[in-house]
């Protein structure tokens, strides 16, 4: 899944990737919650999801070097945040595929559980499992991504939020 083209129709909403996939809800919206921010090699850049009532929430990254990674806490310890890579899906660890494009996003679902945690869970390995598995926002949600390169990158977050 890499591009998002949202559509909207009497009160139903959807957005279609360039791979087919449908995603839709009666309301979907996109907000930018990092715009083109430079990130030095080796640091961070953070981002507030403000998604509180929606069902899902997608996470779509741009990013101009790699290797870099996605990750988040979970939503009722704001504190563990950035330590679980696994709360999307699919994981982005060491993503050695740079999306220069705001047209071609990396595109994840938040799934707001670490699934190996204590949870004892098996991790998603599909979209079907995955949206199965997630739990809607609970409004302490945040994402980082970290710059893995040698180089400077510059990192655009927009968080895909959808409402069923």
């Amino acid at each position: 899944m890499s591009s998002a083209y949202i559509y909207g129709n009497k009160g139903k909403q959807f957005a279609q990737t360039d791979k087919g996939e449908i995603i839709h809800g009666t309301r979907v919206e996109v907000e930018t919650a990092v715009n083109a921010q430079s990130v030095a090699p080796g640091a961070n850049v953070d981002a507030q999801i403000n998604a509180v009532g929606a069902s899902e929430i997608y996470v779509l990254v741009n990013i101009d070097k790699q290797p870099w990674e996605l990750m988040s806490g979970v939503p009722w310890y704001p504190s563990s945040a950035y330590s679980a890579r696994l709360t999307f899906y699919p994981v982005r660890q060491n993503v050695t595929e740079v999306y220069s494009t705001s047209v071609n996003p990396c595109i994840s679902l938040y799934l707001g559980i670490n699934p190996q945690n204590i949870l004892g869970l098996t991790p998603p390995t599909n979209w079907l499992e995955a949206r199965a598995m997630h739990i809607p926002p609970l409004g302490t949600e945040s994402v980082r991504v970290r710059n893995m390169s040698s180089e400077v990158a510059t990192v655009t977050i927009r968080i895909l939020k959808v409402w069923r």
